[in-house]
């Protein structure tokens, strides 16, 4: 799908954010197409050679749009689901494994697509009984690949505040 006017005009803003910082969050309703407007600027990226693969955590009933979207666009892609970034190493699994492989191989010429990104809007795990508090994995995880592997990153959502300020801070 091409972009409609204010779809290109946000996708213009996103690449200048994303070339400036390597990163950018998408605020926009449901339904106004973020999924068309991320797939338009990581199409440009990959079309400069900026980039060549993209990671979407998204969650599980967007997978197929992702999958199709993307495919059309022949960029390199894995989608996983978003939930599994704050799966301990401890639990395992195939789709754990895939997922800790695929941010170990992104660097600066991969992007990172994290749908739904009030999701993380807590930095830190409730604590359970005498606990103490403890940062998310998928915190260290990401922070890993963006700041030391240099991968580009984009957050999209449709309600960056969840409950407090600071909750679009977190995602931030």
């Amino acid at each position: 799908k091409r972009p409609n006017t204010y779809q290109e005009d946000v996708a213009n803003q996103m690449e200048r954010q994303l070339e400036q910082y390597n990163g950018c969050i998408l605020i926009a309703s449901t339904g106004l197409g973020k999924t068309i407007m991320a797939t338009e600027v990581t199409l440009r990226l990959f079309r400069k050679e900026l980039i060549d693969s993209l990671i979407v955590f998204a969650p599980v009933p967007t997978h197929t749009d992702w999958k199709r979207a993307v495919s059309a666009a022949n960029v390199p892609l894995q989608v996983f689901t978003r939930n599994l970034l704050d799966v301990p190493e401890a639990k395992g699994g195939g789709a754990l494994e895939e997922m800790l492989i695929a941010l170990d191989e992104a660097d600066e010429k991969s992007v990172i697509v994290v749908d739904e990104a009030q999701y993380f809007a807590n930095r830190y795990a409730q604590p359970k009984g005498k606990q103490r508090k403890r940062e998310r994995e998928s915190y260290k995880r990401l922070m890993r690949v963006v700041q030391e592997n240099g991968a580009y990153i984009i957050l999209m959502t449709a309600t960056p505040f969840v409950k407090r300020a600071r909750d679009i801070n977190n995602q931030l």
